[in-house]
């Protein structure tokens, strides 16, 4: 049960028009991940997107990792976790690379919190995922100790969240 999806669909539109009429790209930028994947499930993959903001739009600068990484690393973290997630629900492993080599590149910059908990359990799962597909020793060798970094981290929130 639930709401049929091209309500839910047809409810999105509306709400990112509203906000890209408000100037708020920030949660603009952070819906159009979900958006795909409405468009995804209701078929309709190849029917053109709302225009994509360009993130040098959306916040006025060019991201390069030196510079504004740290700035909107939260903003960054979950827009490639959605799109990760979205690669691993539809198996594309070479986009589900692409977002984990993403993720990864601003993790560093965000702090350790329980909301992260599901962020590192599937940033983890695709780790093990390419590192089994891949034919590549050295790149299967990167892939898995991301894994068991991701891993790792997930113990050490249990451990926190324990005492």
């Amino acid at each position: 049960s639930g709401k049929e999806l091209n309500a839910v669909f047809v409810s999105m539109k509306d709400t990112m028009k509203e906000l890209k009429y408000h100037k708020n790209f920030v949660v603009l930028t952070l819906m159009k991940p979900t958006f795909r994947v409405a468009l995804r499930l209701i078929g309709q993959s190849d029917a053109p997107a709302p225009q994509q903001e360009n993130l040098t739009n959306a916040f006025g600068e060019a991201f390069n990792e030196g510079g504004n990484a740290g700035k909107y690393a939260t903003l960054f973290h979950t827009m490639y976790f959605a799109k990760l997630c979205e690669a691993l629900m539809f198996r594309e492993l070479n986009e589900a690379g692409d977002a984990a080599e993403k993720y990864f590149s601003v993790d560093r910059f965000v702090a350790l919190s329980p909301v992260m908990f599901f962020g590192k359990f599937y940033s983890g799962l695709v780790s093990f995922w390419i590192a089994r597909e891949t034919n590549d020793r050295k790149e299967s060798t990167k892939w898995i100790r991301r894994g068991v970094e991701c891993k790792d981290k997930i113990e050490k929130l249990s451990d926190l969240a324990s005492t």
